[in-house]
């Protein structure tokens, strides 16, 4: 996927990436957010209109690396890197990944996963790539997450 180091440098700098050694893995999970969250708040005809675009065929990746960037979605890659930033433990009450990434890694199991008819996210981000990922955030020894538990403490049990 990479190509060579000088090249994974230029796609790591495009999306301002300043962990040359992330996983993969983490990256991919980065790009397939560029487009769910996206859509999650609302900027669903924007990425249409981006993608849609004759630049788009041009220079996909950089038109992509914008879309993240802070003229558009303002996205942190770096906040994707499991070991690096999830797995820092310096209180900042402006920011919510790890609390967040510790309730799915924990309770909910909420693993974004791609479809197997229509795949949305790349098929490294099975359920194999979130269960390391925890481990790599929290510790080797994080049992799986507890989801029976979450659904009757948080009372939905009919999912």
């Amino acid at each position: 996927m990479w190509g060579t180091d000088a090249e994974k440098k230029d796609l790591f700098d495009k999306f301002g990436i300043t962990n040359y050694d992330m996983d993969r893995r983490d990256f991919m999970s980065f790009i397939a957010d560029i487009f769910a969250g996206g859509i999650q708040y609302g900027n669903r005809t924007y990425i249409c209109t981006v993608v849609e675009h004759e630049w788009f065929d041009i220079a996909p990746i950089q038109i992509v690396a914008n879309l993240a960037g802070k003229d558009a979605f303002n996205m942190n890659g770096n906040e994707y890197d499991a070991e690096v930033f999830v797995g820092n433990t310096t209180v900042d009450s402006t920011k919510a990944t790890r609390q967040w990434s510790w309730q799915f890694c924990t309770e909910f199991g909420f693993f974004q996963m791609p479809n197997n008819l229509y795949p949305m996210r790349s098929p490294v981000l099975d359920h194999d790539y979130w269960i390391t990922y925890c481990k790599r955030a929290f510790s080797l020894g994080i049992a799986p997450p507890a989801i029976d538990y979450a659904h009757s403490y948080y009372g939905d049990t009919s999912m």
